[in-house]
């Protein structure tokens, strides 16, 4: 008998939850996505003095195209000694969705290759002066370890800006095969008019040394994406943001 109501109890609950699911995911609908495909070559001099206005290695990012990231080779040179180069590639997203009454901004970042430096990196979405931060900010961070082991973290280190928002994270260690970052939050309007045009910033940097969480943190959030101070700027490449827009009546 006790086996009988178990069983019963689960068809009514699954059903259930299956229906609450399906609730959040029809009350989102895409309008409109950007992805950007980057190249990051990172040289290293092999010089052990760090300046103070940056670092021995000398980083410079690409945007390619999807074809060049698609045949982009897997295999690249980890920075272990002197005169090394190690060469990434990564992807970003910027989706905006309506949510109900609201709308929401997404971005998230794909490596396509795992970067050897693991330390304090920034994920960020700036946007428009007639929106403003509403609710719904969620960071997750999705790994696979190359034995199969997958995990997904959601520890992160918020900032606020009246143009953007953005997430400090640890990159985990470990032999990866598959890394992630996703960043969203909602809008509401910021304005009595109507609003006619919405746009999404999503931006992302990677250190390509390691720094501590409060150097990570020392940025502001634009419509030109992530904004370091110039006394942590050159501890991180820079990549173009990717900017989602939509027309609409709002």
């Amino acid at each position: 008998m006790k086996r009988k109501i178990l069983l019963l109890l689960g068809l009514i609950l699954i059903p259930n939850m299956t229906f609450a699911k399906s609730i959040e995911e029809n009350s989102l609908q895409k309008l409109t996505e950007t992805t950007k495909y980057y190249k990051t070559v990172t040289k290293n001099d092999g010089i052990s003095n760090i300046s103070s206005n940056g670092n021995n290695n000398s980083t410079q990012t690409y945007e390619i195209s999807k074809d060049e990231y698609d045949k982009a080779d897997l295999i690249t040179n980890g920075l272990n000694g002197s005169g090394t180069t190690e060469t990434t590639y990564k992807k970003l997203t910027t989706t905006i969705f309506s949510n109900n009454s609201k709308y929401r901004y997404m971005t998230e970042l794909v490596w396509k290759t795992m970067p050897s430096v693991r330390s304090y990196d920034v994920i960020a979405i700036g946007h428009l002066s007639n929106v403003t931060y509403y609710s719904s900010r969620y960071f997750s961070q999705y790994y696979c370890k190359t034995d199969g082991e997958c995990r997904t973290l959601t520890t992160y280190y918020p900032q606020n800006y009246s143009t953007g928002i953005g997430a400090t994270f640890k990159v985990p260690d470990g032999n990866l095969s598959t890394l992630k970052q996703t960043l969203y939050f909602d809008v509401s309007k910021n304005t009595a008019g109507t609003i006619n045009y919405q746009a999404a910033y999503g931006d992302y940097a990677h250190s390509t040394q390691t720094v501590s969480l409060s150097q990570a943190q020392n940025y502001s959030v634009t419509t030109s994406g992530i904004v370091f101070n110039n006394s942590v700027v050159n501890y991180f490449d820079n990549i173009s943001p990717a900017v989602a827009t939509w027309n609409g009546s709002w």
